[in-house]
């Protein structure tokens, strides 16, 4: 009985050994930011504004646009010389070459520039003719400055800069969820090997409890106690089973690896060791560099640019054109040229007197500017409120981890109490088995808030960016 009461003993303290290539919670994070699917998302979610962003530049480079052309006719006159009809054929060619340059410049205004390169002849006169015409129109309201003209790349570069802080923050959220998934995989093989070595030690109760029927010193009813509460743990041992092979499928899932490889995790000591923290300096942290609050504060900024060009479309439309127009046309004969150029300025107005889609945009995006200050105010608030959890949460997890340890203590005095009565026959194996539930009670209730407290850290590394503690 002594040996028995030993083997058990040691099965429960035993915590087995694991390969030497199992993977560590370090490699494992690696594997994650590399292999994750929404952070290969992200990054790609990322190229395609860098992609805008860079589209968007395209605007102030010029157009260039060539154009050829060759035309062919031929007219054919009969005439009569004396009795015989004589025929003249007369051949045209047209060949033209334009080259036209379109520039918008950051004020809004767009030069064109138009050249007619020739030549264009003509049989049988060969004239030539070259051209240029060269426009500029300013707006003077409605699309003019430089928030307007502007606007799409400012956007396009906040949202780079946005989906780089997006990119981040899920960076971060994938370490945390490597983490978590890390220690709930150590939890669960924890809580196997608790149940498996109370199946182990319940299983030579069993034995023992025969023993002394056979000696006559203890009854029936200690063998079917026995018999019950190793069934009990049987199911706790399957129940523990699945729920390892759970915790590993979803720290695979959580690493991008494929749900079939093979996976063991190595030994991590997980400790409360009672760290220091300050709420209100990691609150201001939080608030000041968090990425998603960065985010929404340049989402705020977009909100606001759009605003101003939405407002600037219902403005009137007032465009001052200033135009150069030159020509040079020339013949075959000596000195027979015709030249021409000419100044051409105007103010065109335009003024939509029903624009309802215009003043729709622009109170449409007033609105919106005003649900983005709402969202940024309201994810300020959220994480001000998941922080205030975690320190209380950290603070009271770390008590109870004391706590949970002084009632292992009595839990295993009880059971060395309860053995010697055993072993004295003074004591049934209903008190031994009562002793071994409150310590594999209370060691359980330490692994999961062992595993709660380093989760919780996590989760405030993530929010931080930086480690927490010394």
């Amino acid at each position: 009985m002594i040996a028995f009461l030993l083997a058990g003993a040691a099965a429960l303290a035993d915590p087995g050994a694991r390969p030497a290539g199992a993977m560590t919670l370090q490699r494992c994070i690696e594997i994650a930011l590399k292999e994750n699917l929404e952070l290969k998302i992200a990054r790609a979610e990322l190229a395609r504004a860098q992609g805008a962003r860079t589209g968007s530049l395209g605007k102030f480079l010029p157009a260039v646009t060539l154009t050829a052309s060759e035309q062919r006719s031929t007219e054919r006159e009969a005439t009569l010389v004396g009795l015989n009809r004589v025929e003249t054929r007369t051949t045209f060619e047209t060949q033209e070459l334009t080259a036209t340059v379109s520039q918008e410049l950051p004020s809004g205004a767009i030069v064109d520039v138009t050249h007619l390169a020739g030549p264009d002849q003509k049989k049988p006169s060969d004239t030539r003719s070259r051209g240029i015409e060269a426009t500029l129109t300013q707006p003077l309201l409605k699309g003019a400055g430089l928030a307007v003209s502007l606007a799409g790349v400012r956007s396009s570069g906040w949202d780079v800069r946005a989906r780089e802080l997006d990119l981040n923050d899920l960076e971060r959220q994938t370490v945390r969820g490597v983490k978590v998934a890390y220690y709930n995989v150590l939890r669960d093989r924890e809580l196997l090997r608790v149940n498996r070595s109370t199946l182990d030690a319940d299983s030579l109760l069993v034995q023992a409890s025969n023993a002394m029927v056979e000696a006559k010193v203890a009854s029936r009813r200690d063998v079917l106690s026995a018999r019950i509460r190793l069934s009990d743990d049987a199911t706790s041992v399957v129940v523990a089973e699945r729920d390892e092979q759970l915790s590993l499928d979803l720290l695979k899932s959580v690493m991008g690896v494929p749900l079939e490889t093979p996976l063991e995790v190595a030994d991590l000591k997980l400790e409360a060791r009672g760290v220091p923290l300050d709420e209100a300096a990691l609150i201001r942290s939080v608030i000041e560099t968090h990425p998603a609050i960065q985010s929404a504060r340049f989402g705020v900024k977009r909100s606001r640019l759009d605003l101003t060009v939405a407002r600037n479309a219902t403005l009137p439309q007032i465009d001052l054109q200033a135009s150069y127009l030159g020509s040079f046309d020339s013949q075959s004969a000596p000195f027979d040229e015709i030249r021409g150029k000419g100044w051409l300025a105007a103010v065109n107005v335009h003024y939509p007197l029903f624009d309802r889609a215009a003043v729709g945009a622009a109170r449409e995006r007033d609105a919106a500017l005003s649900q983005a200050e709402d969202r940024l105010k309201q994810l300020e608030r959220e994480l001000t409120l998941r922080v205030r959890d975690i320190v209380r949460t950290v603070r009271s997890s770390s008590e109870e981890v004391q706590a949970i340890q002084r009632t292992i203590e009595a839990a295993d005095e009880k059971m060395q109490f309860a053995t010697a009565m055993f072993n004295l026959g003074r004591a049934s194996n209903l008190d031994i088995t009562d002793a071994r539930g409150d310590l594999v009670k209370a060691r359980t209730q330490l692994v999961k808030k062992l595993v709660d407290y380093n989760s919780q850290l996590a989760l405030l590394e993530s929010l931080t960016g930086k480690p927490v503690g010394p």
